[in-house]
């Protein structure tokens, strides 16, 4: 099959295309093999970037991976059909190279132009909390309004781990399925569309308000 990340970019595209006609596609390849795959919806000079790692280990049966790749077609999806952005871009990066070559790509695009980061990891397979390192009081501020405001019971959590974005990047929303001690292994019949769509209106809910431009 060769490598499964060029198969998967190639069937995301497929997919994209299928339905949205007019998406623009960019591609960064590099020496050692790893691709970026991006593109962008709405326009404006600020960037909201929706960040979803395809690596090597990829494997499409496993609901670890399935499913955020769920998330990430419902929210282009809900981009352009429902409400796209207004005053700002929503740029939606895939990445075989990992964060590595997502802060490559902040760098040679100006990180000053980053409203925030939306990592994608981990969404869609339930028990999602709310990562807090790395979002700023008045964004946390606004997400327990929203969160309140909406009656949704999604829970924040303060976890470090290695490589987080955090470090580098000073807005990043993440996820992390806690408790889940089976997230690794658990197969793809498990995914469920309810669980995808709660997390993408909670990302829709949060990113329209905060970035009332």
């Amino acid at each position: 099959m060769g490598n499964i990340y060029k198969v998967v970019f190639k069937d995301i595209k497929k997919r994209l295309t299928t339905k949205f006609k007019d998406l623009n596609f960019l591609e960064e390849t590099f020496p050692e093999g790893s691709l970026n795959l991006y593109f962008d919806v709405g326009y404006g000079e600020k960037f909201v970037i929706f960040f979803l790692p395809i690596d090597r280990e990829f494997n499409p049966n496993l609901l670890i991976h399935f499913a955020p790749l769920e998330v990430f077609f419902e929210s282009v999806r809900r981009f352009l059909e429902i409400k796209p952005p207004v005053g700002y871009r929503v740029r939606f990066f895939l990445s075989s190279g990992g964060f590595k070559n997502l802060l490559d790509h902040l760098e040679k695009l100006g990180r000053y132009r980053v409203l925030l980061v939306v990592n994608l990891e981990e969404t869609g397979i339930g028990n999602e909390k709310i990562v807090i390192n790395g979002l700023s009081g008045n964004i946390l501020y606004k997400i327990d309004k929203i969160l309140n405001n909406q009656g949704l019971s999604t829970r924040k959590i303060n976890i470090k781990e290695e490589n987080h974005l955090e470090d580098r990047i000073m807005s990043t929303m993440q996820f992390r399925s806690i408790p889940n001690k089976y997230k690794n292994i658990l197969p793809k019949d498990l995914y469920e569309v309810k669980r995808r769509d709660y997390i993408v209106l909670l990302i829709f809910l949060i990113i329209t308000s905060v970035f009332k431009l």
